[in-house]
């Protein structure tokens, strides 16, 4: 793969990601006023459902829709796309079956169930009209899809939550239109239903298809322990309220985790590019090393501003969870951590090792949450996912220095996470005055410290904008 083409699709699904991520900061002052935490924490715990159930439903379909027609001939197109959307089909219907029996024998605190079942039905259809565009290379109709699907969902909130009051349901119904808007905008424009025909439908490509899938459902899982299962036994065994706190203070490391995500694809290209050339261990450590270095700053950083925000809303029902903010901040760094480290896996060709990690990283959270919940509450949740995510990393970075010389410097990382739990301290024990001056004390010495880096990032924007 060409490397301009590489950077160029990082650079379109990074407008498309910080779109979603941008609705999201916007948001949050909304969910702070107009949203109560119960209803907030169902709105959310049934979010968490959908992205569990949808990859089993569909047995991740769409990534061997990635892979069999990036690969497969022009002919081969319209057999992989009609048995494709005829298995998306009968899953939807067999999923929506099944639901149905569920709910009628048991009760789960989500509300409106039956809206709940459409938004799966529609939520697993976009995500394979998503990786259609993709597959088909058009990577450009994909990120205007998500761009829509954000301007839809906001518009959809303020109308619904703030005008009309429609809480729950209008969360449902924003999240509904949001991903209906992704499907139309993506069928109108790469027309994926006029590659299906009866003639086309190939039971053996639906059989390679799902035995290609299959496997990497089991790691989607396994990521969804190290996130989505807290939410789930705090709805269990605390209650909606209190998921909705943790679901609101968890936003706020969101952020730092889709940074992650695209630095690591930058990672990834620039390892696969250099892993030949002599000197790579020593370079790719010190990369590591600079990441972490600039995640704990964005942290510590990041804390008094979000403290800031949290005095603002003082007196809502979610001033509560400023409590949780440092320890998810912290999660969030070392899960970022632990993908950077892992991307050595992909570029060696040991897959097999990031799953293996996972596996171990979520059974710590899992274990550490459910024994802990009934008796420490939302912190047993917190802390698993902390130590999950810390275990992951350092076993991923143990085991990369047996494949590769690698070799990180501690010492300063130690440091910087003393300083970031100082910074936490104090924005937990004052009031608004100490947490401004404990704000302009990080932002000044990050400025100071990284100020070559801010030179000559503004002297790049001046020529271009000279240009």
């Amino acid at each position: 793969m060409e490397k301009k083409s590489l950077l160029k699709k990082s650079g379109l699904y990074l407008i498309g990601n910080m779109s979603s991520k941008v609705l999201t900061v916007i948001l949050i002052p909304i969910y702070a006023y107009y949203i109560t935490t119960e209803t907030f924490g169902r709105y959310d715990y049934a979010v968490t459902l959908i992205n569990i159930i949808i990859p089993i439903a569909f047995v991740a379909i769409w990534e061997a829709i990635l892979k069999f027609l990036l690969s497969g001939s022009e002919e081969d197109k319209k057999k992989i796309i009609t048995s494709s959307v005829v298995f998306t089909t009968i899953a939807s219907l067999i999923m929506v079956l099944m639901a149905s029996v569920y709910f009628y024998f048991n009760s789960v605190d989500i509300g409106y169930k039956g809206v709940f079942v459409v938004m799966l039905v529609v939520q697993g259809f976009s995500q394979v009209w998503q990786y259609y565009a993709r597959a088909l290379k058009a990577n450009v109709v994909y990120v205007q899809a998500g761009i829509t699907a954000t301007v839809v969902n906001f518009c959809s909130i303020i109308i619904c939550v703030c005008i009309f009051r429609f809480e729950l349901f209008g969360l449902y119904i924003s999240q509904l239109l949001g991903q209906i808007a992704v499907l139309l905008v993506i069928e109108r424009k790469v027309k994926v239903l006029k590659y299906v025909n009866k003639n086309n439908l190939d039971l053996s490509i639906i059989k390679n298809m799902v035995k290609f899938s299959a496997p990497l459902v089991l790691n989607l899982v396994s990521l969804w322990l190290l996130s989505g299962f807290g939410k789930i036994i705090i709805v269990k065994y605390l209650g909606s309220a209190e998921n909705g706190l943790y679901s609101f203070a968890i936003k706020f490391s969101q952020i730092i985790m889709v940074f992650g995500s695209v630095i690591t694809m930058a990672l990834i290209e620039e390892a696969i590019s250099t892993k030949n050339k002599p000197g790579f261990p020593q370079k790719f450590s010190k990369t590591i090393e600079k990441l972490f270095e600039i995640f704990q700053m964005l942290g510590i950083v990041a804390l008094p501003a979000i403290f800031v925000f949290y005095e603002l809303i003082g007196k809502t029902d979610y001033y509560e969870s400023r409590l949780y903010v440092p320890i998810l901040i912290a999660y969030s760094i070392f899960m970022v951590m632990a993908t950077n480290v892992g991307s050595i896996f992909q570029v060696i060709n040991k897959t097999n090792i990031i799953f293996i990690t996972t596996i171990l990283g979520s059974a710590v959270t899992v274990a550490i949450s459910y024994i802990g919940i009934q008796t420490f509450g939302i912190y047993a949740v917190l802390v698993g996912q902390v130590l999950g995510a810390l275990i992951m990393m350092l076993l991923r970075y143990f085991v990369t220095k047996k494949h590769i010389a690698i070799c990180f410097n501690f010492k300063p990382i130690v440091f910087r996470l003393l300083i970031f739990s100082a910074v936490a301290i104090a924005c937990l024990k004052t009031g608004l005055f100490v947490i401004l001056i404990v704000a302009a004390v990080t932002v000044g010495a990050s400025a100071f410290i990284y100020r070559k880096l801010i030179k000559n990032s503004l002297c790049q924007v001046r020529k271009k904008l000279r240009k």
